[in-house]
């Protein structure tokens, strides 16, 4: 069994600053003598979520000062490359003192094909507490009750990174109050009892730019401040990738960031840019889209063709499937972190989205997989319901002016109820729409769409929406 850790986690050096935690809520006794010491190394560059650091580091380190009889977990989950390991191994290292009888840690490979088998974790964790390897039992309940008996008179901090399910990790799960367990995983463990959630999102733009600071040296960082903050919009905020970015540039002090800046700008290229050593963007993500079966890869693939965000009608019209069916897939996806919610729109509908680097992967896949002829059909597909949508919902403002009846029917229901409504919450689709149509060369939908925005959105009304406005093409 491996017990190393994962792939995306970069412990590194860098000519920077060091980011205060929470530091006095790990202070405690030191580690006794034979302690188990079995954490990967901190990072020095850490930088930010000084919140998530707290929390974890409170929830975990309140082990020491309870009297009730359960033991604490911290689950930490979030997307591909959001830093959930970073996070973890750091908070780990801070609240070191609180367990002065060590930490153990797994890499359960939860992302990859083959997940770790929690019988085989559990006889690498007995033999790390001592025991003697024909002394290990066979089955994976009596190794459980092995393992929680080895650690009830002792303070450990197990560490469980990269987790599949709750299922996996319910077996390692110490017994005893003086014990604490920290999770790593890409969905949340929403069933496992008693775990305290701490999801994990991208940086601000802030902490964006220190990280890459941190990595790369003030100096350097201070000449160029704008180029520096285009790379960590290019990068989406997300960990992983300014890490990357950053490591790329720290070997390369004759690129300018303004040079390598302009390289992350080529969506088609980025992913190609977002490589370093044994890190990689699209390896990541790679990982999560593999362990998703055929309906949800083929769903993901298709959200790549849309470049905002959307609701659940979307994903309906561009799989040809009913609504009950894109709204399953949707929710799967977002469980595996391959999408997200962004809140609930003006008509009541729920709004997804992709990260835009998620998206540039699912727009490869989607590449790879389909040939041209299907690609456009589909956005063919997904226009026309747009184009439709609008001229139905003019006609309702506008008596008098004919409309088709091909509307989604969740759509027509939102867009007869209150068509201001609709507009309001699907004008910046359509002008996306407009402009990605207009790319693809599809003449006829850009057209049709562009004509049914500028009948409706530019007659008189007392409740006309703000949104875009409706781009001009050349002849």
């Amino acid at each position: 069994m491996q017990l190393g850790w994962a792939a995306d986690y970069a412990p590194a050096s860098a000519a920077g600053v060091s980011i205060p935690g929470a530091a006095s809520l790990a202070a405690g006794p030191t580690e006794r003598s034979g302690a188990i010491l079995h954490l990967p190394p901190d990072t020095d560059d850490f930088t930010g979520r000084a919140e998530h650091v707290d929390m974890a580091v409170r929830i975990i380190s309140a082990t020491a000062h309870r009297f009730d009889s359960s033991v604490r977990i911290a689950s930490i989950s979030g997307k591909p490359g959001v830093g959930k390991t970073t996070l973890a191994i750091h908070v780990a290292h801070m609240a070191r003192g609180a367990f002065p009888d060590g930490q153990i840690y797994a890499n359960l490979h939860g992302a990859e094909s083959r997940a770790a088998d929690p019988s085989d974790v559990l006889a690498g964790f007995l033999r790390e507490l001592g025991v003697d390897g024909a002394d290990i039992p066979e089955g994976i309940d009596e190794r459980a009750r092995m393992y929680r008996a080895q650690l009830a008179r002792r303070r450990v901090l197990v560490v469980l990174d990269n987790a599949a399910d709750e299922s996996q990790v319910r077996p390692l799960l110490p017994g005893s109050r003086g014990c604490a367990v920290l999770i790593t995983s890409r969905t949340r463990m929403a069933t496992l009892a008693g775990a305290h959630s701490i999801p994990l999102d991208v940086m601000s733009s802030t902490q964006a730019a220190d990280l890459l600071t941190a990595i790369i040296g003030s100096e350097r960082a201070s000449a160029e401040l704008e180029a520096l903050a285009e790379i960590a919009r290019h990068c989406g905020y997300l960990p992983l990738a300014l890490r990357i970015a950053g490591a790329r540039l720290l070997s390369r002090p004759a690129w300018q960031i303004s040079w390598f800046a302009a390289r992350l700008r080529n969506e088609r290229r980025r992913l190609d840019m977002l490589r370093a050593g044994d890190l990689e963007v699209r390896a990541s993500f790679a990982l999560s889209y593999r362990s998703r079966d055929a309906a949800e890869q083929r769903a993901f693939r298709m959200l790549g063709l849309i470049n905002c965000d959307f609701p659940a009608w979307n994903l309906a019209v561009l799989l040809s499937e009913d609504l009950d069916h894109a709204e399953q897939l949707l929710e799967q996806l977002v469980d595996a972190e391959l999408a997200e919610i962004i809140g609930v729109d003006a008509a009541g509908l729920i709004r997804y989205r992709l990260h835009d680097l998620l998206r540039d992967f699912a727009r490869e896949a989607i590449n790879d997989s389909e040939r041209s002829e299907v690609r456009q059909e589909v956005l063919c597909r997904l226009a026309r319901q747009y184009a439709d949508s609008a001229q139905l919902a003019s006609a309702l403002l506008h008596p008098g002016d004919t409309y088709t009846d091909t509307v989604s029917p969740l759509a027509e229901n939102i867009i007869r109820d209150d068509p201001w409504l609709w507009f309001t919450s699907e004008r910046a689709n359509l002008v996306a729409m407009v402009e990605q149509t207009h790319a693809a060369g599809l003449w006829e939908e850009t057209w049709l769409a562009v004509t049914e925005m500028v009948r409706a959105m530019t007659r008189t009304s007392p409740c006309v929406p703000t949104g875009p406005s409706v781009p001009r093409f050349a002849s």
